[in-house]
Order: C-alpha cells, then structure tokens, then sequence
C-alpha cells in the first residue's frame, strides 16, 4: 500500500513520524555536505493531481500523426485541482524545507510550482502539452519546460 510508511527497521510509521524521519535524514545528509563546502539544491514539491483517471504513459494524449486531434478525455481531466487546495496539502513539506533553508547555507530550494501552476486552477497541460504523465510526475516535455527555469535559478543564487 502506497501510505504505509516505514523506519529504517522496517517497523510500520505514522505519516507525522515519516516526515520527521525525513527531515532529520535530509538535515544530516545537508550538515554532511555543509562540512565538505557543498551545496545541496532541493526540487521543493510541484503541483500533485489527485483523482486522475487517465494517465498519458502510453501517449494516449500525445497528437500524433494518426490521431491529429487529442481525445476528449484529455482535456476533461485538465482541472481537477484549485491552486489553494494543491498547496494547502504540500504545506507541510514547504514548512520542512524553510525550516531547513533557516538552519542551513548551502540549502538552495528551487520552487517550481508557480511554473507549473500559476493560475488559481492548476492544470496538467499547458498550450496543449502534456506537463504531467500521471498525476504526479513529470512528462518528457514537462521537465524540458524547466529548462531555462533552472538555469535563471542557478545563475541568481551564483551557483554557476
């Protein structure tokens, strides 16, 4: 089952204790970093989709020669999620990172959720592409939309 959460002994966690053993792990790893002059860029969480009936892992809403014209149900299940409510679920995992942000010099967060979602209903296409395969991860082309994203990014926090 994809909610149950595990320790490092394989003794079954709540989501609370998941997260916590998440964040302390990934403060030691960035501490560790941190002593050898290191720094450590995080993907802070993009927009999640729930309730996604269609997946695109087979193309099945890719326009393709042979099928000029995206079916239907593509464009049905584009809306599904308010801005607000995306974030109020990932806000969690926001108040992990700042926190660490706070605590850490060499932690540089990239935020790609107003990329992805910046109207107040957050979309899973966008100019007719496909941004997400499934309801949460990334398509091909999604992440090749980041590309000069994370390249400005890297330029402002002089990382190179």
């Amino acid at each position: 089952n994809r909610k149950n959460q595990f320790d490092d002994q394989g003794i079954l966690i709540s989501s609370q204790q998941a997260k916590n053993l998440y964040f302390s792990k990934l403060d030691k790893l960035i501490s560790e970093a941190e002593k050898k002059s290191i720094n450590v860029i995080l993907f802070a969480p993009m927009p999640m989709f729930r309730d996604i009936k269609l997946t695109n892992i087979d193309g099945y809403c890719n326009k393709e020669w042979f099928r000029p014209i995206k079916p239907v149900e593509c464009y049905e299940n584009n809306n599904l999620n308010k801005k607000e409510e995306i974030k109020n679920r990932l806000s969690p995992i926001y108040e992990g990172l700042d926190n660490l942000a706070i605590k850490h010099n060499n932690l540089y967060i990239y935020d790609t959720f107003e990329h992805f979602c910046p109207n107040e209903i957050c979309k899973r296409n966008k100019n007719e592409i496909n941004l997400f395969r499934d309801g949460d991860h990334l398509s091909r082309k999604g992440s090749l939309s980041l590309t000069n994203n994370f390249m400005a990014f890297l330029k402002e926090n002089k990382l190179i």
